[in-house]
């Protein structure tokens, strides 16, 4: 009889002890990076801007704190500016997953909450006749979100997300290290939050 009593407390309880999961599909828009070093003549090097997408997965241990899984996808070009014009070197993508520390701010029960965020991870650039490479790349946000009922809502997020090249000593410059330490983008994304 004190365990179907104990077990009944614990289920009624439940709601209570579980912490919410969020996943979060993701439209973003990724800002473009300059290329420190270029050959005499050329104006400008750049990671083209463009739309990446992709999602991310939360788990909640309090109210406030709590881990998310983050991975995002970018199509992109590595463009070049001179006196005659603007051209396409080359066509690359870019994804990048990375876990990060999430902390939410006000109660449970508010519609709307403001969060920060910092994590680390890894980038991989890609492109068509190159071998692919591998990054380390951390990142650093904030953002709200707005819960239309307790298991949907929406976010929006702004995000600085370095990506480390570790290259500025190399004598050439080769794709994907373009001769510098760092190659600095910031997204702004948005997505519809499904809670569980």
């Amino acid at each position: 009889m004190r365990g179907a009593l104990t077990l009944a407390v614990l289920l009624a309880a439940w709601p209570t002890f579980a912490q919410p999961f969020e996943i979060t599909p993701l439209v973003s828009v990724t800002s473009s990076a300059s290329i420190d070093r270029t050959a005499v003549g050329i104006q400008e090097l750049t990671v083209d801007r463009s739309i990446s997408w992709g999602s991310q997965v939360g788990y909640f241990f309090s109210t406030h704190v709590g881990l998310e899984a983050l991975w995002t996808y970018q199509s992109t070009a590595l463009s070049l500016s001179a006196v005659s014009g603007r051209a396409e070197v080359m066509t690359m993508t870019t994804e990048q997953a990375h876990g990060t520390l999430v902390y939410q701010f006000g109660s449970a029960e508010r519609t709307a909450r403001p969060f920060v965020f910092a994590g680390l991870g890894g980038t991989f650039f890609r492109s068509p006749g190159l071998e692919s490479e591998t990054k380390a790349s951390w990142t650093v946000g904030a953002g709200l979100k707005w819960f239309l009922q307790r298991t949907l809502g929406v976010e929006i997020r702004g995000r600085y997300k370095p990506t480390l090249l570790d290259d500025a000593a190399s004598s050439t410059c080769r794709p994907f290290g373009f001769c510098q330490n760092s190659l600095n983008r910031f997204e702004l994304a948005g997505g519809a939050i499904f809670r569980f």
